[in-house]
C-alpha cells in the first residue's frame, strides 16, 4: 500500500439528513485525529450538492452515488431498458450504482457509512457495492452500523461476511452477529456522531434558557405506528401534558428535511396547532447538524424520534426520550443506561393516545438520576470509539 491510503465513505445519504451529516464530520476528524495526513478522503453521495454546501473538514472530494438519470436521457433510456429485460434486482443496481463502481479501482479502503441501511428494505445497492469491493482486493469495512436482526436473511449474512471490519454502534447488533457465528472483526464502539462538536449560534427568538424542552418527531416514524394516526395524537397529547403541568416552551426540532421525509411537515403542523399559546418555537431548516447540535445541547429535555437528534442530545449531557423504531434506539439506550426501560417507547407499541404523555411523565421524574448518569459517558463510552480507529489503522498496513 502506498504510504498514503485513499479512503471512500459510500452509502452516505446528504447533509440535508443531518445524522448523515454528522457522521461524515465525526467520522472524517476522528480519523484525521488518528491518522494525520496518512489518507485521503472521498465521500460517495446520493445529493452531493448537499455536501458542498456545508464544506465538511478533512473531505478531499465527492463522487455522485447514483447514475444521473433526467428524464429522455440516454441514461433514462438505458435504465428502462434494463428493467424491461431484468428481472433480477442486483443487475438493475450495477447500473445505478456505476459511478461508485467504476472508482472503487482508486481506493484502498472502503467504508459502508450509513448507519442503518440494513434496518430496513432489501439493500441489493450495497450487495453489489461490495461485491466488487472484495473482487478488487480492497478493505471493506461497516462503519458505525446497526443491524435490525429480522432483516438479516441468507443473502445480507453473505453479504456481511465479506467485510473485513464490522463497527457497530450498539450490543443488540454485536450480540446479534455473534449469535450468527461472526466471532471475528465484530467491534463495539459508539456512534461517531457522540464525538463531533457544535458551533455556537444566536438562539432562536423566544428561547428560554434551562425550561425549554426539544422536540422532535419525523415522517419516517408516522410509517411505523401500529394503528393510523395514532402517533401524531399521542405527540399532541404530549404537549398538552407539557403545555398544562409545567411553565416550559417547547421547541421543535427538526432534523431531516428532504422532500419526501421532511421533519418540518409534522412539526410546522404541532406548531400551527399550538402556537397560540405562546410557548412553541418551531426551529428553521437551514442549520447544519453542529449548530443543531447548539441548540439541542441548550435544551432542559428532548424527546427525538430521529436517532441523531437523540444523539445530539445524549452527547451533550441532556436526557433524551426516544420515539423508536428500530434496534438502534433500544440498543444506543440499553448501553449508555444499562436498560432502555422508560427511556425507548416503540413506536409499533402505541396504542393509546395518552401513552407519550405518560412515559413523559415517568420520564421527567427520572431527569437527575440521568443527567447524573450522561455526565460519565465522556470518561467511560465515548473513549471506546478508539478500539475502532485502532482497526483503521491496522487494516491500512495490511
Amino acid at each position: 500500500m502506498n504510504d498514503q491510503a485513499h479512503f471512500l465513505f459510500f452509502g452516505h445519504g446528504g447533509s440535508m439528513n443531518r445524522g448523515c451529516e454528522a457522521i461524515i464530520r465525526s467520522s472524517a476528524k476522528l480519523m484525521h485525529d488518528r491518522l494525520g495526513d496518512r489518507f485521503v478522503l472521498t465521500v460517495a453521495s446520493w445529493r452531493k450538492d448537499e455536501d458542498l454546501k456545508v464544506n465538511i473538514p478533512y473531505v478531499d472530494g465527492y463522487i455522485d452515488h447514483l447514475l444521473p438519470v433526467e428524464d429522455y436521457t440516454i441514461n433514462w433510456f438505458k435504465l428502462n431498458v434494463y428493467r424491461r429485460i431484468f428481472s433480477d434486482e442486483l443487475i438493475i443496481q450495477k447500473l445505478m450504482m456505476s459511478p461508485v463502481l467504476r472508482y472503487l479501482k482508486k481506493v484502498n479502503v472502503c467504508f459502508s457509512v450509513g448507519g442503518d441501511n440494513y434496518c430496513y428494505d432489501t439493500p441489493y445497492w450495497l450487495y453489489v457495492i461490495n461485491e466488487r469491493i472484495k473482487k478488487l482486493g480492497k478493505k471493506l469495512v461497516l462503519w458505525g452500523c446497526s443491524i435490525e436482526p429480522g432483516k438479516i436473511d441468507t443473502m445480507m449474512e453473505n453479504d456481511l461476511r465479506r467485510y473485513d471490519a464490522i463497527i457497530a454502534r450498539e450490543s443488540i447488533t454485536v450480540q446479534t452477529l455473534k449469535e450468527r457465528g461472526f466471532d471475528n472483526g465484530v467491534i463495539l464502539a459508539p456512534d461517531p456522531a457522540f464525538t463531533m462538536g457544535s458551533e455556537e449560534i444566536m438562539m432562536p427568538a423566544d428561547w428560554e434558557r434551562e425550561n425549554t424542552i426539544g422536540l422532535n418527531i419525523s415522517p419516517l416514524v408516522l410509517e411505523y405506528e401500529g394503528q393510523p394516526g395514532i402517533t401524531y395524537k399521542a405527540v399532541s397529547k404530549l404537549v398538552d401534558f407539557i403545555l398544562e403541568n409545567s411553565d416550559s416552551k417547547i421547541a421543535l426540532v427538526p432534523h431531516v428535511t428532504w422532500d419526501y421525509t421532511n421533519d418540518m411537515k409534522p412539526l410546522t403542523m404541532l406548531y400551527d396547532q399550538y402556537k397560540s399559546s405562546g410557548r412553541m418555537i418551531l426551529v428553521g431548516d437551514s442549520y447544519n447538524a453542529l449548530q443543531l447540535k447548539y441548540i439541542i445541547s441548550k435544551c432542559r429535555m428532548f424527546i427525538g424520534a430521529r436517532t441523531h437528534a437523540t444523539i445530539a442530545a445524549y452527547s451533550t449531557g441532556v436526557p433524551a426520550l426516544v420515539l423508536g423504531y428500530s434496534v438502534k434506539a433500544r440498543g444506543i439506550a440499553r448501553d449508555l443506561f444499562g436498560n432502555e426501560n422508560g427511556l425507548v417507547l416503540p413506536v409499533q407499541e402505541l396504542n393509546d393516545e395518552s401513552q407519550l404523555a405518560m412515559a413523559f411523565g415517568e420520564f421527567i421524574e427520572r431527569e437527575n438520576e440521568l443527567r447524573g448518569a450522561l455526565k460519565l459517558i465522556h470518561q467511560g463510552y465515548i473513549p471506546r470509539i478508539g478500539t475502532a480507529i485502532d482497526c483503521i489503522d491496522v487494516l491500512m498496513n495490511t
